[in-house]
Order: C-alpha cells, then sequence, then structure tokens
C-alpha cells in the first residue's frame, strides 16, 4: 500500500541474506516480524554503536530518522514494513553497508 507519505509492504530475507545496514534522513519505520527468525543490528541517535539481538515472530521494532539497522535472515524471514516516508518510497535510503552478492 502507498499512500503517500505513508507506506505499507512485506520484505522477504531469505536464509543466510540481509538488508543492507542503512538509516533514513526524514523516515520512520516500524517493522514486525511475520514469521521466521534473525538477527537485528541497530545503533541509537546517541552514539555509533551497533547493537545485536535476536528477532522473531511478533517482535516489533521501530526505527526514528538517522538510526542504523540491518535485519539478517538466520531462517527464511517475513518483514511487514509501516513508514512515513516523506522523500517518497524508497527515495531516503543511506547505505552505510551493502556487501557484494556472490
Amino acid at each position: 500500500k502507498h499512500l503517500h507519505p505513508e507506506v505499507e509492504k512485506y520484505l522477504l530475507i531469505r536464509k543466510g541474506g540481509y538488508l543492507a545496514l542503512e538509516k533514513h534522513s526524514e523516515k520512520y519505520e516500524s517493522l514486525e516480524v511475520v514469521e521466521g527468525v534473525g538477527m537485528l543490528l541497530s545503533g541509537t541517535n546517541q552514539n555509533s554503536r551497533l547493537y545485536v539481538q535476536y528477532v522473531k515472530e511478533g517482535d516489533l521494532f521501530e526505527f526514528s530518522p538517522g538510526v542504523e539497522h540491518c535485519i539478517i535472515g538466520t531462517e527464511n524471514l517475513l518483514i511487514f514494513e509501516k513508514s512515513v516516508d516523506p522523500k517518497g518510497m524508497d527515495e531516503d535510503l543511506i547505505f552505510i553497508y551493502q556487501g557484494t552478492r556472490a
């Protein structure tokens, strides 16, 4: 669903895959783990440290602008994302690390 500036979408992360380590300048995100398990790397606006936590079905996370985050699928992982994205869908991505795909 996309009714600017609100966006709702599902993200599928396959086992061993990941979403890039990123942040946003204006976008607010709310993520819910619908199915599967994985790991979340996230920071705070207060320092440059990244924290790691295990995620599972039913977990909810919110990210305000400037917070670095990345999700790794230790199994297949389905995430539901709701966001307010003033710049437009996927226009406010600041990649910190994307990695390379083999």
